[in-house]
Formats: structure tokens, sequence, C-alpha cells
């Protein structure tokens, strides 16, 4: 589902901040840490390494000012990434997952921001389901994405093909941040990636 959207693509990453764990953080994504973590159940918080973005959002990644991904938000963090500056919510959670959430649609319009709702079968990858996903993407470089799925798991390894190929990212170092911060990958993943050439 699309909402009208005035999309436009080119920009640059800016400031980082570092973090303890030898990582860094875009600025802009920078969460208040007075905000507590979701409560109402529609997210799972088995936070591992990459926990800790707005509303501890599970498996939270930040690719750079303009991109961040995690696992399937809640009310509490729909409103969080809000108020951070989110500009487009991209749900790549199939409807069948244990911790879909019907009402995030809704959610995310009533915060003013737009929404798309992209459920991707990860049983039959293919470079035109990318490309869709790459499209949305670029299209919305000037803004900042939240590119989620039930665990981090689809929309990480997607995106590590948007780093790799449209962002000029290191695959070898994509993939370890990519290990910390998400439950892992199986293999399909692997062939994919070198389909894809983001190997």
């Amino acid at each position: 589902m699309f909402q009208d959207s005035p999309i436009r693509c080119e920009s640059q990453p800016k400031g980082y901040i570092a973090r303890t764990d030898g990582g860094v953080t875009p600025a802009s994504f920078r969460a208040s840490s007075s905000v507590e973590p979701p409560t109402n159940g529609n997210a799972m918080h088995e936070t591992g390494t990459g926990g800790g973005g707005p509303a501890a959002i599970p498996h939270w990644m930040e690719i750079d000012e303009h991109l961040a991904l995690g696992a399937q938000p809640d009310a509490d963090a729909v409103r969080t990434l809000a108020r951070d500056g989110c500009t487009l919510v991209v749900n790549l959670n199939a409807p069948g997952a244990r911790n879909y959430w019907e009402g995030e649609a809704s959610a995310v319009a009533e915060t003013g921001m737009h929404y798309v709702h992209y459920p991707l079968d990860c049983s039959s990858l293919s470079g035109e389901k990318y490309e869709i996903l790459r499209g949305i993407l670029m299209a919305h470089r000037r803004g900042k994405v939240f590119l989620h799925c039930a665990m981090n798991v689809k929309s990480s390894a997607m995106a590590h093909v948007f780093r790799v190929r449209e962002l000029g990212h290191d695959p070898r170092l994509s993939r370890e941040e990519i290990a910390r911060a998400t439950p892992g990958h199986e293999p399909k993943w692997e062939r994919f990636w070198s389909e894809m050439g983001a190997v």
C-alpha cells in the first residue's frame, strides 16, 4: 500500500556519533534516552547486539542518516520514529508472521509518516524483488526510512545488497555488522547475495 508521497533521490550521509561498542550512529537517527521501551506487545523484545534504537526496537541497525533497519515495531516505537524524524516506514513483514501487526499502516499514518507494505516472500528470492525495494529506497534518499520485517532478517539481507550495490559499502564489513545485529541468515541469503554481486 503506497500513501501519496513526494519522494526524490540523492543525498550524502553527514555526521556520526561514536558508540561505546565501537560502532557509529548517524546523528540524525539518535534516539532520546528518555524514551521507554514499547510495552503493547506488538514488537518482540529479543534485543541482540543490534538493539537499543528508538523505543528499543529489536535488532536495530543504522545504515546512514537516511536508512535504519530493525524488527517489527509497535505503536510506541512508531511514534518515536516519527519524533526522531523518520519520514517513511517500509514493512517487509508478511501477514502470517507471528508478530505481524495489522494496525501498523494506520498507526504510521497517524504520525504523518508515509508507509509502504511490501510483504517479501523470501522462499523465491529474485533480482526483481530487490529492484522493487531498491526503487522505494532510492526514491526516498532525501528522507529517513525505517525498513523492517519480523526480526530484521529479510530487511537486513535486502539492505545488504542495497548497501553494497547502491551505497558502495564494503561487503565484508556490511556482513559483519548484520551478524552482530540480527539473529542470523539462512544459506539461501548467501546464495542470493552472491547472485546479486554483493559478496
